[in-house]
Formats: C-alpha cells, sequence, structure tokens
C-alpha cells in the first residue's frame, strides 16, 4: 500500500521483514479498534471521562506490555531494557490516545 510507512508496528513478524505497515492501514486497524472499544464502554454505561481514562491507560498499559514481551521475544533483550524500549515506542502511545479519544467521545 502506497504512503508512508510506520517501524515497529508488528514487532514480532520482524524476522520475517515484515515489521513494516503503512500510516494508513496502522490508523483503520487502531481506529477501527478504539471504536470498537468504546461501544463497549458505552454499553458498561461509563462516563465520558471514566471511558477516556479507562481506554487510553488501560489500553496504553497493555500495549506496553505486549510490546515489551515481543521486544523481549524477538531482539532477546533483557526485560528491564525492553520495557524501556517500549516506553519509548510511539506504536504504544498512538493507539492508547485513539482508544481514549473514542472512549471521549462515545463515552
Amino acid at each position: 500500500m502506497p504512503g508512508p510507512r510506520i517501524g515497529d508496528a508488528l514487532i514480532l513478524d520482524e524476522l520475517a521483514g515484515h515489521s513494516q505497515v503503512t500510516i494508513w492501514l496502522f490508523l483503520f486497524v487502531w481506529g477501527l479498534t478504539g471504536l470498537l472499544v468504546a461501544a463497549l464502554a458505552r454499553a458498561m454505561r461509563l462516563e465520558r471521562l471514566q471511558a477516556a481514562l479507562v481506554l487510553a491507560i488501560g489500553g496504553g498499559a497493555w500495549l506496553l506490555v505486549l510490546t515489551a514481551i515481543s521486544l523481549y521475544v524477538v531482539r532477546q533483550f533483557p526485560a528491564s531494557v525492553a520495557f524501556h524500549l517500549a516506553a519509548r515506542t510511539k506504536t504504544v502511545y498512538v493507539p492508547a490516545a485513539l482508544a481514549g479519544l473514542f472512549g471521549a467521545v462515545l463515552g
């Protein structure tokens, strides 16, 4: 697909050379995921602020852990280094921000 690419979007596919995806696909997938999770928060009758905080912080923490595990497995860094690298990866913060945004809008 044409467009700029985001590196380390699929860290587990790094060894196969498929870790980069286009920004449009990345935003589409995480935007759709954010909408679905925000709809779930609405079904649970969370207020807007609660939904935004739960989805942004919870989603960000979950993605941070998953990215750190992926870095630990693929690049074989020590766990402490993997968590520090995962905290500096933009593929953790953008999906969390999208989930929080949609939670605030749909909450």
